[in-house]
């Protein structure tokens, strides 16, 4: 293939997620938009459900960013020292892997405890 071709066929593809994303963009804010005309009471729901969404997805980037993040040898002479290898690299984010757990405990707390009072429709 040629360089221009595949310059083109890049542009293109840049060009479509461009599209896509502000596809996305338009239906959040139209989304916000009728939450906020026909349903303005569960604004501070959402608002909090989606802070802890937010926390959620955190600790799953911190918490898998512990394996991704080492670079694992499936070939060579270094085969044989990777278990030590990952074993430094866990010590080294042993700090930030207690963050993750107990970030994960306490969201599995505050599910465990059940639904709190929303405030929708006076419950």
């Amino acid at each position: 293939m040629s360089l221009l071709k595949e310059a083109a066929e890049a542009i293109k593809s840049v060009a479509d997620g461009v599209e896509h994303i502000q596809k996305i963009a338009k239906a959040v804010r139209d989304g916000r938009d009728y939450l906020k005309l026909k349903h303005p009471e569960i604004r501070a729901d959402l608002s909090g459900m989606c802070a802890e969404m937010r926390n959620t997805l955190t600790a799953i980037a911190a918490a898998s960013a512990i394996l991704t993040h080492f670079r694992f040898t499936v070939a060579g002479s270094a085969v044989d020292s990777e278990p030590r290898a990952f074993n430094d690299h866990l010590i080294a984010h042993k700090e930030k892997a207690q963050v993750v757990v107990h970030s994960c405990k306490r969201l599995v707390n505050r599910v465990s405890a059940g639904p709190q009072p929303s405030g929708i429709g006076g419950v």
